[in-house]
């Protein structure tokens, strides 16, 4: 494929495919991954398209993915396309690409998975028109990152109370809807969101902050955090996405020797 991908890792547990037209982000998120790490200089810093400087004709990107979706449309149709992990798809002038890609989906039966931080984006009349096209062919899984923690962690990103009211109406136009817990930063910040949002999704995906320190995650509060989130989906009915991150830990904990 040109530019649709399988991604590792990580990265792999949340999609089979994935898409990325932009790496860089506006919202500078001081936990992003992006921006940590031999791949900062990378996939860090300010946005920029793939391929080429700034005024790339992003048209280029949208031609190579439709020629991925038509060359592997068997596969795609059954696993979908994630929008996108080396940037926010929809932050400003940047989701034109995921406007015309997602368009690409809608014409192609593709189904489509779209994370976010920007909750303007339902202001956005085209985009929702789109989006609604998806949703009728049951094609749009949308879903939010909340960590509780954005004055702290995401000082440039959209509002998280925006997010909310940008899945809310998501959901009542009849999308999967999910919530990205990734990183938890404090349990007690995460759980007041998943309260929050427990009516409105299909699915909770919860991961930890990299490097993961025990100092900021003990085992007592651990346990309890997961035993809560678990009965917590049962009585609301959604599911939960424990990444593998969260997992390791917890199974740490619960090695003897770690319980001592």
């Amino acid at each position: 494929m040109k530019i649709i991908y399988q991604p590792k890792g990580a990265a792999g547990e949340y999609a089979k495919y994935a898409v990325n037209f932009v790496v860089g982000c506006s919202y500078r998120c001081k936990y992003c991954y992006n921006n940590k790490g031999i791949t900062a200089k990378a996939l860090g810093g300010n946005p920029r398209w793939v391929q080429g400087k700034n005024d790339y004709n992003f048209l280029d990107l949208v031609h190579q993915f439709e020629d991925d979706i038509k060359t592997n449309l068997d596969v795609l149709r059954k696993d979908g396309v994630f929008f996108s992990f080396t940037s926010d798809p929809l932050q400003d002038e940047w989701s034109q690409a995921t406007y015309f890609a997602l368009d690409v989906c809608e014409r192609y039966n593709v189904p489509a998975t779209v994370l976010t931080k920007n909750g303007y984006i339902i202001s956005k009349e085209h985009m929702m028109k789109l989006f609604g096209k998806l949703i009728k062919k049951r094609l749009l899984t949308f879903g939010v990152t909340l960590t509780g923690m954005r004055l702290d962690e995401e000082p440039y990103a959209p509002p998280e109370s925006g997010r909310l009211i940008a899945i809310t109406k998501l959901r009542e136009m009849g999308a999967k809807t999910f919530v990205s817990f990734e990183p938890v930063i404090k349990f007690n910040a995460t759980l007041g969101w998943l309260l929050e949002v427990a009516p409105i999704i299909d699915e909770a995906r919860i991961g930890l902050l990299t490097p993961v320190k025990m100092s900021r995650y003990p085992a007592a509060d651990l346990f309890r955090f997961y035993d809560r989130v678990n009965a917590l989906s049962q009585d609301m009915q959604f599911t939960v996405m424990w990444k593998k991150i969260f997992m390791d830990l917890y199974q740490r904990y619960k090695e003897p020797t770690n319980n001592e």
